[in-house]
């Protein structure tokens, strides 16, 4: 299996902020096997129940994605910016396309950065 640290990474390499967190069973706070996705931010940017089920497709596909990587030396596969991993930028560029739709409160869409 994987763990909630290394799912943390990859999904912020995908523009998705979530915690690592840790579940009764964990052997170490460092290595936790939860992860914490804050959904507060979202109703308040209008996100009904089918756009939760797609945030819940990018999750899954993020796991997915650091189930394959966690077979190779995982911080020297992903790198500083996931750039060496073309399905962790088009899991990126889905999630940007997506949250677009959404508008942000408490400051301008021009301010933002959609790298």
């Amino acid at each position: 299996g994987v763990d909630g640290a290394r799912v943390e990474r990859i999904l912020e390499l995908a523009n998705i902020a979530a915690n690592k967190n840790t579940v009764p069973g964990d052997k170490s706070a460092f290595i936790p096997g939860g992860l914490r996705v804050g959904t507060p931010a979202m109703t308040t940017r209008g996100f009904k129940e089918s756009d939760f089920e797609q945030v819940a497709e990018f999750i899954h596909q993020g796991v997915q994605i650091t189930n394959d990587i966690c077979k190779k030396d995982f911080k020297e596969y992903v790198g500083e910016d996931g750039s060496s991993e073309p399905v962790i930028n088009e899991l990126k560029h889905k999630v940007i396309d997506f949250v677009k739709k959404f508008p942000t409160i408490g400051f301008e869409e021009s301010e933002m950065k959609y790298a």
